[in-house]
């Protein structure tokens, strides 16, 4: 179980880390204490990212994984808003292939998402994301690749 756990958590950051990468606006600019966004990965994992705490520095946000509808881990990471580290720092352009930009609309709990979608080609295959800047925490409403779904969103609210 310990396995899953970490595979989980380690794909939600990894896609996390990725969205941060792309040449977005940050998405923990204007997030408020109470923000959340639960995502499923493949195997039916879920993992909810609540937002806990906002100082001028970070934003703590808390991970739980949810499996078989139990809580098999939960931990608590501060995401620095400014320098190294951060969501501006990490979207600083790299070297690599430049992804394609387009816009799709996402219909999801009855409510019309107007989406970004960022496709990056590379030797592991293509990776396509759908990113909306109503979605708290990363913005992240689906990505898969080679047309695999790996995370998608299942729901979202918005902290006071």
């Amino acid at each position: 179980m310990k396995r899953w756990t970490l595979a989980a958590m380690g794909l939600v950051l990894l896609l996390t880390i990725g969205v941060m990468a792309m040449d977005i606006p940050n998405p923990l600019k204007n997030a408020k204490v109470g923000d959340w966004a639960l995502m499923e990965m493949q195997g039916g994992i879920q993992q909810k990212q609540t937002v806990l705490n906002i100082t001028a520095d970070a934003v703590t946000v808390k991970m739980d994984t949810i499996m078989n509808g139990k809580l098999i881990n939960s931990m608590e990471m501060d995401l620095p808003l400014k320098g190294k580290g951060s969501a501006e720092a990490a979207m600083a352009p790299e070297d690599g292939p430049e992804p394609k930009i387009g816009s799709e609309t996402v219909t999801l709990n009855g409510k019309e998402l107007k989406c970004t979608t960022y496709e990056v080609t590379s030797e592991h295959g293509t990776t396509k994301t759908w990113i909306c800047s109503d979605i708290p925490i990363n913005g992240m409403v689906k990505s898969e690749t080679d047309g695999t779904v790996n995370l998608k969103l299942v729901d979202w609210g918005h902290g006071k």
